[in-house]
């Protein structure tokens, strides 16, 4: 990002809340496991439909609160 490698999030949606500028790097660390997929084509069979099933294990550290500032008018 341009701004000091800050990164904004949007939310589409979010009604009356402020959205908020993070800094990733001040925030906090996202550690993430071995991701495991399933397919299942037995189960929509008559309409060629195959199901799919995603797992991941993960964990998001947060180092420092104020890596999150919630950006709203006074």
């Amino acid at each position: 990002s341009p701004l000091w490698g800050l990164r904004v999030v949007e939310r589409i949606g979010a009604g009356t809340e402020a959205p908020y500028l993070l800094d990733p790097e001040m925030l906090g660390r996202f550690y993430m496991g071995t991701l495991r997929l399933e397919a299942d084509p037995f189960t929509g069979f008559a309409k060629n439909l195959t199901t799919l099933r995603l797992e991941v294990k993960a964990l998001y550290h947060v180092r420092n609160a104020k890596g999150a500032r919630r950006v709203a008018a006074a």
